[in-house]
């Protein structure tokens, strides 16, 4: 008997199932180019389609289990995934790395709102493509499974139908191939499912009757064929005459109308940017009216967390920790276990304008007044990673809102010496200044300590003989505006540094992302210390309140502002009001000597910053190790606890059976035990059948006659009446570990491995009667048996 001969993947019409299976996931899998404006799908979609047909291939070919198949299928998503879905982040654009395994893991739930949410055409934005390869995988894993293995065909439409509900909600309003993909549905379905059960009834006959002539096969295939081609044409006519009245004046309803999609916030310059313009021409203006904000609270203005060498600009949804700004109502979640005092604060706009919406401490509530207050409520958008709101529809004068919030007080020093950092995933730095690493390097020196390395940070750029305050003004010493990394490289480069907020927030930003620290640049407002104004007074925020600040990330704490700007009445001596107010009288001078330069040039700076850094070893965080040995092995572990389970279950089995009370007991378990193993193999002896009659099964199947003697022996030694002696129990303990070996060889390793994990023999009564989908065959005559010389 042909053991090939009951699965249908081996014979010749499991590749017209294929191509038919393949033909409908295509079309359905068309779906997605209206979202991709283009055919940038069919890279993760037909990879996920030929994957998915392989496994499917091969679980039926091999017999697998539901759970074997999808095991494999998830083992294929993370290996195949980088190549086909993240190419970006994985080596070569191949070989899949940690990163490539938690993009993957994440997109199988980030991945579909970010599809959704994402503006047309998607195949610009990290992580759609996640979307189609796996729709494309688990779709034909599913549709491909059910056409090779099911006895009725026509359950390899549920999957199909939905590949065609998914792309067809994961879409756009435009239709794409909609006639196409009506005529597959309608053609290559019934033709395929009515051959199929024509094909079935057809074997029904021949099994019923092997003398069919030749001549009423072909009547037979005659019949098939004219029976399909009417249903073709038919299928044809019908399909193209309703297709244009069906359809004409319907609108098409998808996910992607009821999903609101995050702010793009690349559309908007970096507010930083305008810092110099706003001390400049703003600097006695009242931009704002606040009232309930205590004097030493901070009026948050924007949070900028990525550079591309230029500017530092706002970074909402290109990395992990940035957040989306996703629109909200007056109302929203605050953020979980924030420890403060309780505040509401009212905002009047005066001479201000812009999208930026001024927020203090942990905001959850945000109620706007005015004439306008209908119009910005409803365009108010929230990142809840940067505590920021934004407002399409720009602030002007006279608008005002109300802030219910949560202020926190500031840190304790001490604390914070005890904390870590956080691990937070930003936007990558572009084009950061070689002195950034450098400088920052020697500012930190031979800290371990994270607080104190971010000290250290600030102490370098307020060190009161190298760090000078100038907004470059008219009365100012020369400082250029800008934090482009040209202007960063000649900050940290002088000997003499000079600039205001804006430098000087992004320099130490700058170089703590060098060195590892989570920092971002926060620009707003606040007073300046020893300011007048008491809690109950009305803050007039005007142009000279304006400053920059860097947080950075701790554990526990979150985000703690650091303000690396010297204050401004460090200046340069000759630059300083009261030696420009206080002339000196006019005395005849000897001539004075020779100055070195205020500042040499890049490459004449002895740069001693490269010792430190080689004597320097930055201390394990062993947060992200941990994190990711855990993001590894925890699925490894869900893996292997079941496999380590079961070997252990069956070891202890056998072990019960050796060790039974009497020998007669224990000579029946040596008998059990390779029964069992042929039961795992895929071979099950029916119920009722005797030893004999269950050792000729496994003597026909697997070519090993010596089990007959071993059924034998066991008979003799159960109902002979006379307890086997402890040696013969061990001796045929020993013959059956020998046969098993034997019926190992004859099958090779695979399926031992599959038989030492299988559950079949521990399932009883079931896994006696049907074992991995095989009906179980009769026991073996004495007579075939004698046929065979056995």
């Amino acid at each position: 008997m042909n053991p090939s001969a009951s699965i249908r993947a081996l014979t010749r019409p499991a590749a017209i199932d294929g191509a038919a299976v393949a033909v409908l996931l295509i079309a359905g899998l068309v779906g997605f180019m209206p979202a991709y404006q283009g055919f940038g799908f069919l890279r993760p979609a037909l990879g996920g389609l030929v994957l998915g047909g392989a496994i499917a291939w091969v679980g039926a070919w091999r017999r697998w289990s539901s759970l074997s198949v999808a095991g494999a299928t998830v083992s294929v998503y993370f290996l195949a995934g980088g190549a086909l879905a993240l190419p970006a982040t994985a080596v070569f654009g191949l070989i899949p790395n940690l990163t490539t395994v938690r993009g993957l893991a994440i997109g199988v739930v980030a991945s579909w709102r970010q599809f959704l949410t994402a503006t047309v055409p998607v195949e610009y934005f990290q992580e759609v493509d996640v979307v189609p390869f796996l729709v494309a995988l688990v779709g034909t894993v599913a549709a491909a499974s059910a056409a090779w293995r099911c006895r009725w065909p026509s359950w390899t439409m549920a999957p199909v139908a939905a590949v065609f509900i998914a792309t067809i909600a994961m879409g756009t309003q435009e239709t794409a191939w909609p006639l196409v993909q009506a005529l597959a549905i309608a053609i290559v379905a019934p033709t395929w499912l009515s051959w199929r059960v024509r094909a079935a009834r057809a074997a029904g006959d021949v099994r019923q009757d092997q003398l069919l002539r030749a001549d009423a096969r072909r009547a037979l295939f005659v019949a098939r064929v004219r029976d399909t081609a009417i249903v073709l044409a038919a299928t044809i006519l019908a399909g193209v005459g309703a297709f244009g009245p069906l359809t004409a004046g319907l609108n098409r309803d998808v996910a992607r109308a009821h999903v609101v999609p995050p702010l793009d916030m690349r559309q908007y310059a970096s507010p930083l940017v305008s810092f110099r313009s706003i001390v400049r021409d703003q600097e006695e203006a009242v931009l704002f009216d606040v009232e309930g904000l205590a004097p030493d609270a901070r009026l948050r203005l924007a949070v900028m967390d990525a550079y591309d060498g230029l500017v530092f600009a706002v970074g909402a949804g290109r990395s992990a920790d940035t957040g989306l700004y996703n629109k909200v109502g007056p109302v929203f979640p605050a953020p979980l276990d924030v420890a403060g005092t309780p505040a509401r604060v009212t905002v009047t706009v005066r001479d201000y304008g812009g999208v930026w919406v001024p927020t203090a401490g942990f905001v959850s509530g945000v109620e706007f007044g005015g004439a306008r207050a209908s119009a910005l409520q409803a365009e108010l958008y929230l990142n809840a990673e940067a505590n920021a709101l934004v407002n399409p529809a720009g602030l002007m004068a006279e608008d005002s809102f109300s802030l219910t919030t949560v202020l926190p007080a500031s840190p304790d020093p001490n604390l914070l010496a005890a904390l870590t950092l956080a691990s937070k995933e930003l936007p990558p730095v572009e084009g950061a200044p070689d002195s950034a690493t450098s400088v920052g390097g020697r500012f930190v020196g031979a800290a371990t300590a994270d607080y104190e390395r971010v000290r250290g940070l600030v102490d370098g750029l307020v060190d009161p003989e190298h760090g000078f305050f100038s907004h470059g003004l008219a009365d100012d010493a020369p400082s250029r505006p800008g934090h482009s990394a040209n202007r960063i490289e000649e900050l940290l480069r002088a000997n003499q540094m000079i600039g205001d907020d804006e430098q000087y927030a992004a320099a130490m930003a700058l170089m703590a992302r060098q060195l590892g620290i989570p920092a971002r640049v926060v620009m707003g407002f606040h007073r300046d210390p020893g300011a007048p104004g008491g809690a109950g007074e009305v803050w007039h925020v005007t142009g000279d309140d304006v400053h920059a600040w860097v947080e950075v990330a701790f554990d526990r704490v979150g985000w703690v502002a650091f303000d690396p700007t010297p204050p401004e009445d460090q200046v340069l001596l000759a630059q300083s009001p009261r030696a420009r107010q206080e002339p000196q009288p006019e005395v005849l001078q000897p001539p004075p000597p020779p100055e070195a330069p205020a500042e040499l040039p890049p490459q004449a700076l002895p740069d001693d910053s490269e010792e430190d850094e080689k004597d320097e070893e930055p201390p394990t965080d062993w947060g992200p190790i941990v994190r990711l040995v855990l993001l590894i092995a925890v699925p490894i572990l869900a893996i292997v606890a079941p496999v380590v389970a079961i070997l252990i279950a069956k070891r202890r089995r056998s072990k019960r059976r050796r060790a039974a009370a009497s020998a007669s007991t224990r000579l029946s378990g040596g008998w059990r035990e390779i029964l069992d193993y042929a039961t795992d193999l895929g071979t099950a002896t029916p119920r009722a059948s005797t030893r004999w009659e269950g050792a000729g099964l496994l003597a026909e199947s697997f070519g090993t006659p010596g089990v007959l003697v071993l059924a034998q022996r066991a008979d003799a030694g159960v109902f002979a009446g006379i307890e086997p002696t402890d040696a013969e129990v061990d001796d045929f303990w020993s013959d059956i570990a020998t046969a098993r070996r034997e019926i190992g060889r004859k099958v090779g390793w695979w399926r031992r491995v599959r038989a030492a994990i299988a559950i079949a023999s521990m399932r009883r009564p079931v896994a006696r009667r049907r074992t991995a989908g095989r009906p179980v065959r009769g026991p073996v005559s004495g007579h075939q048996l004698a046929k065979k010389g056995w």
